[in-house]
C-alpha cells in the first residue's frame, strides 16, 4: 500500500509524461462529480421553493431527470477520458511489442 501510494506520488512529479496517473484518480473524480451534481439538484429544489410553491413543486418534479441527465452527461465524459487513456497504453504496447519483434532490434 505504501508502495503504490510512494509511486503515485513519483508519478505526479515526472516530468516526461510517461505514467499516466488519470486511470488512478477517475473513480475520485467521478465520485466528486456525483457530489456536485447532487448538491446543484438539491439547490435547484431549494432554489425553485424560494422563489415560490409553485416553482419548488416544477423544480422538484424536474430535478431528478436534471440529476440523471447530468450524471449522464458526466459518465460519459469520464468514459470518454478512461478510453482515451487506454488506447494510448494499447499503442503504447503495441508500439513496444512491434520493435521487439522487427529484426536487428
Amino acid at each position: 500500500m505504501i508502495d503504490k501510494i510512494k509511486d503515485f506520488i513519483l508519478n505526479l512529479f515526472e516530468l516526461q509524461f510517461e505514467k499516466f496517473i488519470t486511470l488512478k484518480c477517475i473513480t475520485i473524480i467521478y465520485l466528486i462529480g456525483m457530489v456536485l451534481v447532487s448538491i446543484s439538484t438539491l439547490s435547484f429544489i431549494v432554489f425553485g421553493f424560494t422563489a415560490g410553491v409553485a416553482s419548488g413543486l416544477v423544480a422538484l418534479i424536474l430535478s431528478p431527470l436534471f440529476f440523471l441527465l447530468y450524471l449522464l452527461f458526466f459518465r460519459v465524459w469520464m468514459e470518454l477520458i478512461v478510453v482515451l487513456f487506454r488506447i494510448a497504453e494499447n499503442t503504447r504496447s503495441t508500439s513496444e511489442n512491434t520493435k521487439k519483434m522487427l529484426p536487428g532490434s
